[in-house]
Formats: structure tokens, C-alpha cells, sequence
């Protein structure tokens, strides 16, 4: 029971910080993180990815470097 409270509280400080890294709402994402764990990996990487293209468009091409 202590792991899974550990890893719990682990993502939801990793959620936070690179949702406020990337310009999405930080305590929305650590709350999810704290209930959800890190389950929600690919929900929060598609966000970040639909995050992206609207501010760089969806019509455009961008590289990554």
C-alpha cells in the first residue's frame, strides 16, 4: 500500500511540473496524477501534443532539433 501511495504522489509532482513546463493547467494535472498515477502518461502526452499544434497550427510541418 505504501508503493502505490509513493508512486501516486511521485506523479503527481512530475504532472505538475511539466504541465507547468508546457503551459498546461498544473493543478488539474497534479490532481490527476495523485488519483490516476501514471496511468495517465499517454492521456498527458496527447494533450501536450494538442497543446502544440494549436499554438503552431495544424496545417504546419515543425521539426524538432
Amino acid at each position: 500500500m505504501f508503493i502505490a501511495i509513493l508512486i501516486s504522489l511521485i506523479s503527481a509532482v512530475y504532472f505538475y511540473v511539466q504541465a507547468f513546463k508546457h503551459a498546461l493547467s498544473p493543478k488539474r494535472w497534479a490532481l490527476a496524477g495523485l488519483l490516476g498515477g501514471p496511468f495517465l502518461l499517454p492521456l498527458f502526452k496527447m494533450q501536450k501534443h494538442m497543446a502544440w499544434r494549436r499554438v503552431a497550427g495544424f496545417e504546419n510541418a515543425f521539426l524538432r532539433a
